[in-house]
């Protein structure tokens, strides 16, 4: 309060904490503390506007949409694991309007796919298949299958199998999905059931999802709440994260995520078990080179680009992990590219496999 009073919140503050994905969690605390009578009118409006805008009426529509797709696979018989936004929102936030959400991520077991689809048509929801990951792609290795739905109040629905998963999980780690789904955890929402995964997967999920699909940018300091709201909210075995993390080989992910929520949230993380995650001192300066706390105070974007190279290699706990992602990201095995290009063999396959490797190399811009 004293410091909330000595140095009034600005409206370009309170602008940078909608951008970072905050101001609904900081108005909600600030109202709960009766501290928004210390915020000058127009900053306290614009929190206000926000919370109304951006995180009631869109989380009202979610946990809706929510509960109605929940009863239809549950009614289909198939078992689901709600995944970050959903799931934090529910267990570790102190409101679900605390936390906005845009897509619905639901993990599902790969044989019980064709159920899921049937039952989300029935609620007038569509596939939709992205361009780089087209239906063979996803058979193979795993995926998403999106899917929409043109009635208000809707939004996108993302089926997942593994929860986990990517080129670079595929070929640096070694992830036990389903050690996950066994250890998984009921939840309810209104009055569906479904499940969320226990506390230290979760943890483990969210500091991979951010370093690696996100390359440490955007939802940027949001993804460091959802950290330190489900270290605060869980007592966490410590010792079977830092096992599981060595054991899936992404030991040194978890390590810089772990480390910016301590030094940007002031998370508290044992620091014998930072000590068991951290890399090699190479390693490290070359992750502290990458100034990734700033990079995400200020909103930045590794995109396509050097700099997300860098991020990914630095990210890889081993060196023949790393040797063999260049390796399969350069030169995929045969499967691959006959799936993600739609070839199968002769000249059209030879031309896929020698324009993988420019049309990899043109993306990575300066």
């Amino acid at each position: 309060m004293k410091h909330l009073a000595a140095f009034p919140m600005t409206l370009g503050e309170a602008e940078w904490l909608s951008l970072q994905g905050l101001s609904a969690y900081v108005y909600h605390c600030l109202r709960e503390r009766g501290l928004l009578s210390l915020l000058a009118n127009e900053v306290a409006t614009f929190l206000q506007e926000s919370y109304y805008r951006e995180a009631l009426i869109e989380a009202l529509q979610h946990q809706e949409a929510t509960s109605s797709i929940l009863a239809a696979l549950n009614q289909a018989g198939v078992e689901t694991v709600l995944m970050k936004g959903a799931a934090l929102a529910h267990t570790v936030y102190p409101s679900p309007r605390c936390r906005p959400k845009g897509d619905l991520d639901i993990w599902i077991r790969p044989e019980q796919y064709g159920e899921a689809i049937q039952a989300l048509k029935r609620l007038g929801y569509h596939p939709q298949d992205r361009q780089d990951r087209p239906p063979p792609l996803k058979l193979l290795y795993g995926g998403e299958q999106q899917l929409r739905s043109d009635a208000p109040g809707t939004g996108l629905i993302e089926l997942q199998w593994p929860a986990i998963r990517g080129e670079w999980l595929r070929h640096a780690a070694r992830i036990d999905h389903q050690g996950i789904w066994r250890r998984k955890l009921p939840i309810q929402i209104d009055a569906q059931i479904s499940h969320v995964m226990a506390p230290e997967d979760l943890l483990i999920h969210l500091c991979i999802h951010e370093a690696i699909n996100h390359q440490f940018g955007s939802p940027w300091l949001r993804s460091l709440l959802d950290i330190h709201l489900l270290v605060r909210a869980h007592p966490l075995h410590w010792g079977q994260l830092v096992e599981r993390a060595r054991v899936w080989q992404v030991a040194t992910a978890v390590w810089t995520m772990l480390l910016l929520a301590e030094e940007l949230c002031g998370t508290s993380i044992p620091s014998a078990m930072l000590s068991s995650l951290a890399p090699a001192p190479i390693k490290q300066r070359l992750i502290q080179r990458l100034r990734l706390g700033e990079a995400m105070l200020l909103a930045q974007s590794a995109g396509y680009s050097h700099r997300r190279f860098l991020i990914l290699v630095a990210m890889v706990d081993q060196e023949q992990a790393l040797l063999r992602l260049i390796r399969s990201s350069l030169f995929p095995e045969r499967p691959w590219i006959q799936a993600r290009y739609n070839v199968s063999d002769g000249p059209a396959l030879w031309r896929a496999q020698f324009l993988h490797p420019l049309r990899l190399l043109r993306s990575t811009r300066a």
